[in-house]
């Protein structure tokens, strides 16, 4: 949910959407063994093992008086770049984690990565001409 392209962003959405308070934004997962939860909280006690957002390295990054409302601002900020961004209709090729991000992929053949690929190996001179 951190930095400028988040994974699973519906979450945070929702949250810098809520007209009400918010005091945790988290999943539940649901195990054969276990019911847990994941994600973070205003502070510690809210939900079983659940952290307060204080507490953590990404609070720390903000540097914030206020890391709650900050972690919210960022979301909010991150969340109009990317939504404006689609308005726009931008869709470079920019997987997130690099090869990562294709190695399971199922739509390949739909996929112009493997164009931009081709055209770096031909602009760097190493596509074996």
């Amino acid at each position: 949910w951190f930095g400028d392209r988040p994974a699973e962003p519906q979450l945070p959405l929702y949250s810098v959407a809520s007209d009400a308070p918010v005091a945790a934004v988290l999943f539940a997962r649901l195990r054969t063994q276990a019911l847990d939860f994941t994600g973070v909280a205003r502070r510690e006690g809210i939900v079983p093992e659940v952290p307060a957002f204080a507490a953590t390295k990404e609070a720390a990054a903000l540097a914030a008086a206020q890391p709650w409302e900050a972690l919210f601002a960022q979301w909010r900020r991150v969340l109009e770049t990317l939504g404006e961004a689609f308005r726009l209709g931008e869709a470079r090729v920019d997987p997130k984690d690099g090869p990562r991000t294709c190695e399971y992929c199922d739509l390949k053949s739909l996929c112009r990565i493997h164009e931009r690929t081709a055209n770096t190996l031909v602009e760097s001179g190493e596509n074996g001409a």
